[in-house]
């Protein structure tokens, strides 16, 4: 069984230190991505599968619910699958049931998730 610690949510001065960084908020290499936790992807997938679909079908959220399994049934491959589910958690958590919104464990699966999107080369980077 997975269990994600509490990470610590960002301040307003958090925030604003993390937007005026390059990264900004980026779950990948910005402020929050320290939140990650050292997962497999297979783990995180099915943790998103079975205990946040499993909750929002339990409790009638049936747009968001709908939204996860989309998100799972257009996941084909490997880093697409961390992506897609990753994106849909990180727009859940912003947006989504009020009891959800910033929710610390919502935010460690998206950013742990978020290790494993593609990434796209920055120019000017060395080979």
């Amino acid at each position: 069984m997975i269990e994600f610690t509490k990470g610590r949510l960002m301040s307003g001065l958090d925030l604003a230190a993390a937007l005026a960084s390059p990264s900004g908020v980026c779950l990948i290499d910005g402020a929050r991505a320290g939140n990650a936790q050292d997962l497999p992807l297979e783990e995180l997938v099915d943790a998103a599968r079975r205990v946040v679909t499993s909750e929002l079908h339990a409790k009638g959220w049936k747009h968001w619910a709908t939204s996860m399994d989309r998100a799972f049934a257009h996941s084909h491959d490997r880093d697409q699958s961390a992506e897609t589910v990753g994106q849909t958690l990180e727009l859940m958590r912003r947006t989504g049931p009020s009891v959800w919104r910033d929710a610390p464990e919502l935010e460690a699966l998206a950013a742990s998730l978020a290790r494993f999107w593609p990434q796209t080369p920055q120019p000017g980077a060395g080979t």
